[in-house]
């Protein structure tokens, strides 16, 4: 997608459903290629919001460990918030898994959290990004 495609989904057309698959593709785009966009992505989770029965896990699990890999950025808790609570309370889940690895992360209880991630490392190929654990380990540093 353009940036000028993405402006206008996200000046002029930020309820209509139609746009929801160019925002998905968009967050694979991300994925595949190594950026993020906060914005556009906050925009596809609040169509998940307004509209639930579009909703697609996978897209919103690659949202939040794109966002997780942003630490110490609020941007993880922020997407958090538009994550419907039922579908983090579901243990065992891969937006559970996520939501703990913030956790962890955010908490500084970085032992558990490279336990749990050795654990679960196919939570963390949904986002096939070989930058992810470049960026865990930078947050780490950084604390």
């Amino acid at each position: 997608m353009s940036p000028e495609q993405l402006q206008e989904i996200l000046t002029y057309h930020r309820f209509d459903v139609s746009c929801l698959s160019d925002l998905e593709q968009y967050v694979a785009q991300q994925v595949a290629e190594g950026f993020y966009n906060h914005a556009a992505n906050l925009a596809c989770l609040k169509f998940y919001s307004v509209f639930p029965d579009k909703s697609n896990q996978q897209v919103i699990a690659q949202v939040m460990l794109l966002a997780m890999m942003r630490l110490p950025s609020n941007e993880f808790t922020e997407v958090l918030y538009l994550v419907p609570a039922h579908l983090l309370q579901q243990q065992g889940t891969p937006l559970a898994v996520i939501e703990r690895f913030g956790t962890l992360m955010e908490g500084g209880r970085f032992e558990e959290f490279w336990a749990d991630m050795a654990k679960t490392a196919d939570v963390v190929s949904m986002v096939r990004c070989t930058s992810s654990h470049q960026s865990f380990t930078k947050f780490v540093v950084f604390v």
